[in-house]
C-alpha cells in the first residue's frame, strides 16, 4: 500500500474533519487531487445510489454530474454499472428515483 493511502484511511477512520475539507477543495498532494471531476462525480453519484439517497440528494448528485460533463445516459449507466454491487432489487428501487432527478418520471412511463 502506498503511505498517502494509509495516512487517508487512517484519517478517515479517526474522523478527521480535514478529510471532508481536502474532499471538497482537495491540496494539490491529496489524492483526490489526481482525479478529474468526471471521475469523483461518478463515484459521488455512485455513492448516493448505493445508500438509496432521495430524489432531492440525487438531484444535486445529476446537476454536479452534468456540470462535470457526464452525460444524461453515462449517468444512467453509473447506475447499471453498480447493480453487481448493490443488487438488482436496490437498483429497481433507485432506477424511478434517478428517473425523477433527470426530470423523467419512469413509473408513469411503465403504465
Amino acid at each position: 500500500m502506498t503511505q498517502s493511502l494509509e495516512r487517508t484511511l487512517r484519517r478517515i477512520a479517526l474522523g478527521d474533519q480535514t478529510v471532508l475539507r481536502d474532499a471538497t477543495t482537495p491540496a494539490p498532494d491529496s489524492p483526490t487531487g489526481e482525479m478529474d471531476d468526471r471521475i469523483l462525480a461518478s463515484a459521488r453519484l455512485g455513492a448516493l445510489l448505493a445508500i438509496e439517497s432521495p430524489v432531492p440528494v440525487l438531484q444535486q448528485g445529476v446537476s454536479d454530474a452534468l456540470f462535470a460533463g457526464i452525460s444524461r445516459d453515462q449517468i444512467a449507466a453509473i447506475l447499471v454499472e453498480i447493480v453487481p454491487t448493490i443488487g438488482l432489487a436496490r437498483a429497481a428501487i433507485m432506477a424511478p428515483r434517478l428517473g425523477l432527478a433527470n426530470g423523467y418520471d419512469v413509473e408513469a412511463g411503465l403504465e
